[in-house]
């Protein structure tokens, strides 16, 4: 592995020039944003605080950090590039913005001198396209050529990995992929060719979540609904997509949930009936 070899995340704000046209909306956005990458670098210490980058310009996000160490360091190192993302993810979806990008790895060169920090470099270049071509909806997609960088013999094995809660900075259910869901419930909603995203709604739709989601369930809902109502046909083409993946979401819960009764199924079913609906 290349000495400089960086895992990045290229993430693009949606609908930015719209946001433009409130000073205020862009300084909440911006705060949040800061704000994560805060509390992230606060709970850093030695090379992975001195390691772990961040750029904003515009619409566009750019978090990255060094991979050092032996093969458990650079994995955990990935741990933590995914736990942020998510973070950003879903608290700025709590405030009717979404976004969309790419996760990657390569080598990264950083330049200054007095005035200027020039980024490049193979790393950047990787996540771009993957937003910029792959990601089409609003979702942050994984490289797959991380799977067999990290050491993991398949999707599965890759997934429950990233999957198993440490009690540092990651969280159950962050990627989710076609490989872990029922082939029913693939079939009803989502593209057979889904690739590994980070599962943000998992932060909202998840009981067993630590931190209560009623209100983010009801601000993800009354923003979706606001968007899936535009007469633009791509932007409800972008909505639909999420509102196919939160109906996944909610059966996946539903399904994986031991020993749920009748009677929660329903009261779940009607928590969630006016999404159901659309």
């Amino acid at each position: 592995m290349n000495k400089n070899t960086h895992a990045l995340a290229f993430i693009d704000i949606l609908g930015f020039k719209y946001l433009m046209r409130n000073p205020e909306a862009i300084k909440t956005v911006i705060s949040i944003i800061e704000k994560e990458l805060k509390n992230t670098r606060s709970g850093l210490t030695g090379r992975k605080a001195k390691y772990f980058k961040s750029t904003i310009f515009s619409d566009s996000i750019i978090i990255s950090s060094k991979l050092t160490g032996n093969l458990e360091n650079i994995r955990s190192t990935y741990k933590l590039l995914c736990q942020v993302v998510a973070e950003i993810q879903i608290k700025l979806i709590c405030k009717g913005v979404w976004v969309r990008g790419g996760i990657s790895h390569g080598t990264l060169q950083f330049s200054k001198n007095e005035n200027d920090t020039i980024i490049y470099g193979e790393a950047l270049v990787k996540a771009y396209n993957i937003e910029t071509n792959s990601a089409i909806f609003p979702r942050v997609i994984i490289d797959s050529d991380i799977i067999e960088f990290l050491g993991f013999k398949n999707k599965k094995s890759f997934i429950n990995y990233f999957n198993d809660y440490d009690g540092s900075f990651i969280r159950e259910n962050v990627f989710n992929n076609r490989d872990i869901l029922s082939q029913e419930i693939e079939r009803k909603y989502l593209d057979i060719d889904t690739p590994i995203f980070i599962d943000y709604l998992d932060f909202i739709f998840n009981k067993n979540k630590k931190s209560n989601p009623t209100i983010k369930k009801k601000l993800f809902l009354d923003y979706l609904e606001e968007y899936l109502n535009n007469n633009n046909p791509e932007i409800f083409r972008k909505y639909n997509w999420v509102r196919l993946y939160a109906l996944q979401k909610i059966e996946s819960i539903i399904g994986l949930s031991e020993g749920i009764t009748p009677e929660k199924m329903d009261s779940l079913n009607k928590s969630f009936n006016r999404l159901i609906e659309m």
